[in-house]
């Protein structure tokens, strides 16, 4: 019963630097991990403040002349957001067709709406439709 132990001690003993080393690697792996977990934290939160804006942007605007263009704007940008595609593809779909009764409605809000609603479809329903 002592035997294993103390081969095991032995061996221990004897590779005590590969031991050390590891040990080391595994002590400066943790903060960097914790150091790339609070970046990639804080970039998801710094998305999702932006995208809200933007969505804010869409729905309030600026001001009555510039109103439009900044929709057209922000309705461009939320292409850049892989990660809500799917939702604002939602939201989209129904105010282009609200949008479109509206006579005051430019045509080229409706046609970035149509534009970045095709873009943020799912890639397998674009493969779909395309065979």
């Amino acid at each position: 019963m002592i035997e294993p132990l103390r081969d095991g001690w032995v061996f221990f003993t004897s590779n005590l630097p590969p031991f050390t080393a590891v040990g080391g690697v595994i002590a400066a792996l943790i903060p960097f991990y914790q150091f790339m977990a609070n970046r990639m934290r804080d970039a998801k939160n710094r998305e999702f403040e932006i995208y809200h804006r933007l969505i804010k942007e869409i729905v309030q605007g600026d001001g009555p002349d510039t109103y439009q263009h900044r929709q057209a704007a922000a309705v461009f940008e939320l292409r850049n957001f892989k990660r809500y595609q799917a939702v604002t593809h939602r939201l989209l779909k129904p105010l282009k067709a609200k949008w479109a009764l509206n006579p005051n409605t430019q045509p080229f809000l409706l046609d970035e709406l149509g534009l970045t609603i095709h873009a943020t479809r799912k890639r397998w329903y674009q493969f779909w439709r395309k065979g």
